[in-house]
């Protein structure tokens, strides 16, 4: 079952890898890619809004985890009677 799950998310990020070549009709769509392929990655990042994305990602979560940690204490302290 595990190996269900797990199979498209390694085809994704081994896909990922390939050129644009290797995707052509005619290849085996589950072959290794001949070699490391970043520009895919390095497209992604300066044609897109990802770093926007991911430092607005990590505000949020900075937020979030320093508003329950000022709030964790509270509950305790109205609770004992």
């Amino acid at each position: 079952m595990l190996a269900i799950q797990i199979f498209p998310i390694l085809w994704v990020l081994v896909s990922s890898f390939k050129t644009i070549d290797e995707f052509r009709v005619g290849s085996n769509p589950f072959a290794l890619p001949k070699s490391l392929y970043l520009d895919n990655y390095v497209n992604a990042i300066l044609k897109s809004d990802l770093l926007l994305y991911f430092r607005n990602s990590l505000i949020v979560v900075v937020f979030v985890l320093a508003a329950f940690w000022f709030s964790a204490p509270w509950p305790d302290l109205r609770w004992k009677s």
